[in-house]
């Protein structure tokens, strides 16, 4: 459900599949009037399809499952004009190799999409895959200018 528009939700977890449950599970709680852009990078359109059950309209969501650049995202969301977008999942969002450290280019994605929320007046909801071998404090401490859900 739509609730905070101007908002980034950032979802995070060190399972793939809650991630991609919580994503699936808000899609289906919109209403028919909801448009709404999925930005699937780490499986295919078919694979979420097929495999998950959604309850909505094809004509209320575009799923796009190919390679993305932060640029590109921008360019979906002026295009489609939707009402909520999801992002699956941050880490591989490109287009910031203009900065070469990791994390700062995670916080510049985090920082257009934050300001993509704003300027269109929509929710993005975002996955953050949590690194399995570290207690990522310094991860979550990084995003904590953002809404974060930890799973």
């Amino acid at each position: 459900m739509i609730s905070d528009k101007n908002e980034l939700l950032i979802v995070c977890d060190r399972k793939h599949s809650s991630k991609i449950d919580y994503i699936i599970d808000d899609i289906n709680r919109n209403d028919k009037n909801t448009k709404m852009l999925f930005f699937s990078l780490e499986r295919e359109k078919e694979e979420l399809l097929n495999y998950y059950s959604l309850n909505i309209s094809v004509d209320n969501l575009v799923i796009v499952d190919i390679p993305m650049t932060i640029e590109k995202i921008g360019e979906y969301i002026r295009n489609y004009k939707p009402d909520i977008v999801y992002i699956d999942y941050i880490q591989l969002v490109g287009g910031a190799m203009h900065i070469s450290n990791f994390n700062m280019q995670q916080q510049f994605i985090l920082k257009e999409l934050s300001g993509y929320a704003n300027k269109f007046h929509i929710k993005i909801i975002a996955t953050y895959l949590l690194n399995l071998q570290t207690s990522n404090k310094d991860v979550i401490e990084a995003l904590s200018d953002y809404k974060v859900l930890v799973l």
